[in-house]
C-alpha cells in the first residue's frame, strides 16, 4: 500500500498547543501492537462504505489478551472527496451472534450493546492520508456504487483512557469474539457530506462486515458490490496497552504524547522518557533565559527547563524583575522567582534603567 501524508494537513495530528488543559496526542502504527486477531489495515484499492447516521456498520474481532480496551483506531473517507464536519462517532461494542444456517445465515452483533458511547470529535485524532490510487464509494443501503471516486482518507484514533475513568472502559476477554459498531454523526450541508468506513486489505477474519439502520438493527451482510463472492471486512484496530508498553514521549516542540519508544523516536522524532512515565497536565516551565512556556513537566526538563508545579501557568505578560545585583529583567513572575529575583517593589511594569546613577535599576 503506497500512501503519503496530505500536504495541506501535514502535522495536524501531531501538533499540541502549549496552552493549559491541552489534550495529550497519540497515534497508531503497526509496530505499536494490538489486542485483536490481527490489525485490519485499510485497502486503498477497496471501498469506503457509507456509515453516516442513520446508517451503522459493524465488524467482528477476537480478543487476544484480556484487559481494558483503551484505544480504538479505524479508517474512513468521504464520498466524492467532499469533506464534511463530523460532530461525533456513535461507537458500541456487542457480543457475537454466531452464524447458524439456515436461521442465522451469517454472524452479526447481538443487541443491546455491552458498551456504547457517543464520542465527540474533540476526543478524536484524525490523521490525513492520500492514496496513490483512487478508492471506491459504496452505499449498501442505496445500492450506490462509485468506483475510483476519491483519494484522500483518514486514520481516526480514539484514546478512551485519556477521557474516561477505568471503570467506564470496556473489559474484553481473551478468545472472545466481539463486534465493533461505528456510525458518524455529520453536520448538515448542501450537498450533504457522507462519511464511509474503509474496507480492509488484511486477511479475512470470521464473517463479513454488516450494515443496518441505527434505530432498526436488521443486519445485512457486506459483500463486494462488483464481485459479490468477495467478503468485505472493515479497517480497524483494537488496542489496550498497559503502562509498561507505552511511555511519555517529548516532541521537539515541547508537546507530550504516550506511545511506544520506537514510535516516539522513529515516527515523531521525540525523546522517550522511560518505562512507567506518562504525560500529565501542562504547567509553567521556566528556562535559563527567563522565558516561560506551558509544558508537560517531563518535557520541560527534557528541554532544559524547570517545572513550576501543578496548576501553574505562564503569565500573559512579563513583569519587571529585580535581581540581587540591582539589575532588572523582563521575566514571567514565576520565572522571576525561579531566577532569584523579585517583582519590582515599586510596582513598575517595565524596567526603567539606572536614571539616578546608583547602580540599581529605578524600577527596583
Amino acid at each position: 500500500m503506497k500512501v503519503k501524508l496530505s500536504v495541506r494537513l501535514i502535522g495536524l495530528a501531531l501538533v499540541l498547543a502549549l496552552g493549559l488543559g491541552s489534550p495529550v496526542l497519540a497515534d497508531w502504527f503497526p509496530e505499536d501492537g494490538h489486542k485483536m486477531h490481527w490489525p485490519q489495515e485499510p485497502d486503498t484499492l477497496g471501498w469506503d462504505v457509507m456509515a453516516t447516521a442513520p446508517i451503522v456498520l459493524a465488524d467482528d474481532w477476537m480478543c487476544t489478551e484480556t484487559g481494558y480496551v483503551t484505544d480504538i483506531h479505524f479508517w474512513g473517507s468521504w464520498m466524492e472527496g467532499f469533506t464534511g464536519e463530523i460532530i461525533s462517532f456513535i461507537i458500541s461494542i456487542h457480543d457475537d451472534i454466531p452464524a447458524d444456517p439456515p436461521n442465522v445465515p451469517y454472524s452479526r452483533p447481538m443487541d443491546p450493546p455491552i458498551w456504547q458511547m457517543e464520542i465527540p470529535m474533540s476526543w478524536v485524532i484524525a490523521r490525513p492520508l492520500v492514496s496513490e490510487t483512487l478508492e471506491g464509494w459504496y452505499d449498501a443501503s442505496q445500492g450506490l456504487v462509485l468506483p475510483e471516486n476519491h483519494a484522500e482518507y483518514w486514520q481516526y484514533n480514539i484514546f478512551l483512557d485519556q477521557y474516561l475513568p477505568e471503570q467506564e472502559l470496556f473489559w474484553q476477554y481473551e478468545g472472545t469474539i466481539y463486534w465493533l459498531n461505528i456510525s458518524a454523526v455529520v453536520e448538515s450541508g448542501d450537498p450533504q457530506p457522507l462519511w464511509g468506513w474503509k474496507t480492509s486489505r488484511s486477511p479475512h477474519f470470521m464473517d463479513d462486515g454488516v450494515w443496518a439502520f441505527l434505530d432498526f438493527p436488521e443486519w445485512m451482510e457486506l459483500r463486494d458490490p462488483i464481485d459479490p463472492a468477495l467478503s468485505l471486512d472493515l479497517a480497524f484496530v483494537i488496542t489496550g496497552f498497559n503502562e509498561t508498553e507505552t511511555e511519555a514521549c517529548c516532541l521537539p516542540d515541547g508537546s507530550c504524547l504516550n506511545t511506544t519508544p520506537d514510535s516516539c523516536t522513529n515516527h515523531y522524532g521525540g525523546n522517550p522518557q522511560g518505562p512507567g512515565t506518562v504525560c500529565t497536565t501542562v504547567e509553567a516551565c521556566c528556562f535559563s533565559d527567563g522565558t516561560c512556556a506551558n509544558l508537560d513537566p517531563l518535557c520541560c526538563v527534557d528541554q532544559g527547563g524547570v517545572p513550576q508545579g501543578a496548576g501553574t501557568g505562564c503569565a500573559a505578560a512579563p513583569v519587571a524583575c529585580c535581581m540581587p545585583d540591582g539589575t532588572c529583567q523582563m521575566l514571567d513572575p514565576l520565572c522571576c522567582d525561579d531566577a532569584g529575583g523579585v517583582p519590582s517593589p515599586n510596582g513598575a511594569m517595565v524596567c526603567a534603567g539606572d536614571g539616578n546613577g546608583n547602580s540599581i535599576d529605578d524600577a527596583c
